[in-house]
């Protein structure tokens, strides 16, 4: 009987500390019902979510069913707010539980309300009980568009919430065509936030930043791009010397040359803002169109456009041997073998499209010209494998976890956005289709960079559903504040988004003369620069970190004495055979200050350091002694402008619109 209570009293102290540290909150979520007749009201809901001790499962259930699933937003969310706190999650257990009066569209629109519930959880912070939330939550913990604001709004309303929180970017609302006026009486508080920390400050008072975030560009990328560029533009200038008095009085060799000139001073004017991508992305373009030049004057036969077709195959198939062989360790390894296998793939498609075309077809050229540069993009960008920083575990069995992680989140958002906006988004719907086919081929880190890019397209397509023409530069403007601020969270983490980085340079280059694609690199560098949140670094604090200590040590001595209740009770005595007093068993605490009496210490001396060479480019001077690397150099420093700007026109050729193609 003694024994019976002493179990069932330490069992009470076990559970009781556990309820000590199990934590739960609630917040009001923002939503939309289809009518009958399709049309959409505002409606409110409930988030729940409790956390108990656990191995980092995520649970959740919605009642009633949700139209669109939200199973995959919902653990998108919880991993941004463990990424946003830096700590590892992986000690708890989520139970979200969503309730709602009515059948709800559902999707990733309560992303950032989940993410904000999760990390005020998680904190155990007070909270504002008053205030809601809707918004995506993005790479970054960037806060996104979503659809149906207006009725959203008044639902928050009609349910009594005092502050809404609304994705930055939708401060002009259309209903019906028109602005509508989010300030009328009887409506809430409207606060709008682009990023988690903005909308924790407004949740909970507390945010992780302050002040505007910038960043620091690594001089290993400055370095490496600058060379990238040099080289490249070098290249553009060479071809345009070599062929500068090829195709006079051809209309079609005119505006080639329109093209290449027009493009190699953009990549002059770009350098010398040190802007390095967006003058490495023109002098490519300007190479590609001087290389047609030089194949059509070369008159090549069939079977020697095929020839040089197969020999550039087999070029292309070596040097993806060689990157295929690459390890990959930091977020910039990563990255460089995303450009690289991408350019290469690029590349193979052109020499097959050229194969293809042979027979007369001017087509053919312009395919076997852009094929060739783009191989060598692909070897320059090479240079950037093995820079430094943060390393990560990212072997294939990683990698592909992360490509369905990115895949699921892209085809979620893809049927969100059709949602509100039904009409064939095929670009987007084909860069899933081959995110699938990539991880079919085990292609995992090319999967992971397309799903992103369709990820970004489809957040594109919501901004596009809320806002006017005239709106969009406030817009652009919002998106590189965002994609700096998750640049520079990276760079304070010692990770350098190559891509997103110059994604983000690209889009401020284009903003003033083509907006729209200026949206989407901006979209593309939020997207492609917090990549971190998919794999494990060595060290990410604990929850522990994080908790009331005070509850952690009131569960460590609740469980201590149920512990010391079962070794003084239910522990049995064993007599002694000579004297017949009784004597206790040994316990686990005795024999282990036994052995570590007995343990020796061992000691192992630290390995210095091994600074790496750098390896100097080895460079093929002419017989002057300058090459087109230093050529290029000295116009930009002297300011030589050997060409002007001209107009280019349209491009004859179908294949011609490719030299424009961003770097």
């Amino acid at each position: 009987m003694v024994q019976r209570k002493a179990l069932i009293m330490m069992v009470i102290f076990i559970l009781f500390s556990l309820s000590a540290i199990a934590k739960e909150g609630k917040i009001t979520l923002l939503a939309v019902t289809e009518n009958p007749d399709g049309t959409m009201d505002g409606t409110t809901a409930d988030l729940f979510l409790e956390l108990k001790p656990g191995t980092g499962r995520v649970f959740i259930d919605t009642y009633p069913l949700t139209k669109i699933d939200t199973q995959i937003s919902t653990r998108f969310a919880k991993d941004i707010a463990c990424s946003y706190l830096d700590v590892d999650c992986t000690g708890y257990d989520f139970f979200y539980t969503i309730k709602s009066g009515s059948s709800i569209i559902g999707g990733p629109s309560a992303g950032a309300a989940t993410s904000l519930l999760t990390a005020a959880v998680l904190l155990d912070l007070p909270y504002d009980k008053n205030l809601t939330i809707t918004g995506t939550i993005n790479s970054g913990g960037i806060i996104g568009p979503v659809g149906g604001v207006a009725q959203k709004v008044k639902a928050a309303s009609k349910g009594g919430m005092e502050k809404v929180l609304l994705p930055k970017g939708e401060e002009y609302l259309l209903e019906n065509g028109s602005v509508w006026n989010m300030t009328g009486e009887g409506l809430p508080k409207i606060v709008f936030v682009s990023t988690l920390d903005d909308a924790m400050f407004e949740f909970t008072g507390r945010r992780k930043h302050y002040g505007e975030r910038n960043f620091s560009i690594h001089p290993d990328y400055s370095k490496t791009m600058e060379n990238l560029a040099v080289r490249l533009c070098g290249r553009a200038e060479e071809a345009d010397l070599e062929t500068a008095s090829i195709g006079n009085g051809s209309l079609v060799m005119e505006r080639l040359r329109a093209d290449g000139e027009n493009l190699t001073a953009k990549g002059r004017a770009a350098f010398g803002k040190k802007s390095y991508y967006s003058a490495a992305s023109h002098c490519f373009g300007a190479s590609v169109a001087f290389h047609r030049i030089a194949l059509i004057e070369k008159n090549l036969t069939d079977e020697e456009i095929r020839e040089l077709a197969l020999q550039t195959l087999d070029e292309i198939s070596a040097f993806e041997k060689e990157a295929d062989g690459k390890t990959l360790r930091t977020i910039t390894d990563l990255q460089a073998y995303m450009v690289v296998k991408e350019r290469l793939i690029e590349a193979r498609d052109n020499m097959e499209g050229t194969l293809s075309l042979i027979d007369g077809n001017m087509t053919a050229v312009n395919e076997l010209a852009f094929g060739i540069e783009r191989l060598e993009s692909a070897r320059l960008w090479s240079d950037f494998f093995g820079a430094k920083g943060e390393t990560f575990a990212l072997d294939s069995e990683v990698l592909a976890a992360s490509c369905l992680a990115k895949i699921s989140e892209a085809q979620e958002r893809y049927s969100y956005s059709l949602a509100y906006l039904p009409t064939e988004q095929r670009s987007t719907q084909q860069q899933i289709e081959r995110a699938h086919e990539d991880y079919t081929n085990g292609d995992y880190a090319l999967c992971l960079f397309k799903a992103s890019k369709a990820k970004a397209e489809s957040d594109i397509i919501l901004n596009a559903v809320s806002i006017n023409e005239d709106m969009i530069d406030n817009l652009i403007d919002q998106k590189l504040d965002a994609a700096r601020s998750v640049i520079a969270d990276a760079s304070s983490k010692n990770i350098f988004p190559i891509v997103g980085y110059s994604y983000y340079e690209y889009a401020g280059n284009l903003k003033e003369t083509d907006k729209f694609s200026a949206l989407l690199y901006a979209e593309y560098a939020l997207e492609l620069s917090n990549f971190d949140v998919y794999f494990k670094k060595e060290y990410q604090k604990s929850p522990l970190e994080w908790v009331d200590m005070e509850k952690v040590s009131f569960f460590l001595v609740g469980f201590g004495a149920g512990i010391l209740v079962a070794l003084l009770v239910l522990i049995p005595r064993r007599k002694k055979v000579n004297t017949g007093e009784t004597e206790p068993i040994k316990t686990v605490e005795k024999e282990f200050r036994k052995k570590v009496e007995k343990r020796t210490v061992k000691t192992t001396e630290k390995g210095s350091k091994r600074k790496a060479d750098k390896q100097a480019r080895k460079t093929v001077v002419r017989k002057t002694g300058k090459t087109p690397e230093k050529r290029f150099r000295k116009m930009v420093e002297n300011g030589t402008e050997r060409t002007t700007e001209k107009e280019s026109g349209e491009s004859v050729e179908s294949g011609t619109e490719k030299n424009v193609k961003n770097e």
